[in-house]
């Protein structure tokens, strides 16, 4: 694995895409903190890397211009079958359908 800088929003395309993901989801009534869409593209982007045996800011380069409607779909789908409330009883963290 090719260890690298981590990614931020400082990074034009990272904030780019960080970005879109965000307006993607909304449009499917769906908000999360920009710590978590961060990490969830970075996540995304780390993997890549790994397979492909270069640093995520490569990877990032090579990103279709569709990831972040790829990722707003994967969240989607999780969300509805995600239940409102963990099995203790507390609200899920960091994902409000908004509607």
């Amino acid at each position: 694995m090719v260890v690298g800088v981590a990614l931020t929003r400082r990074t034009q395309r990272f904030g780019e895409f960080a970005r879109a993901v965000e307006v993607a989801l909304r449009a499917r009534d769906i908000e999360l903190d920009a710590d978590v869409v961060d990490q969830i593209l970075r996540n995304r982007v780390d993997a890549v890397a790994e397979l492909m045996d270069v640093t995520p800011r490569t990877a990032l380069g090579y990103a279709p211009a569709d990831l972040p409607r790829i990722i707003a779909d994967a969240v989607a789908e999780a969300s509805e079958s995600l239940p409102e409330t963990m099995p203790c009883g507390r609200l899920r963290p960091d994902l409000r359908v908004v509607g």
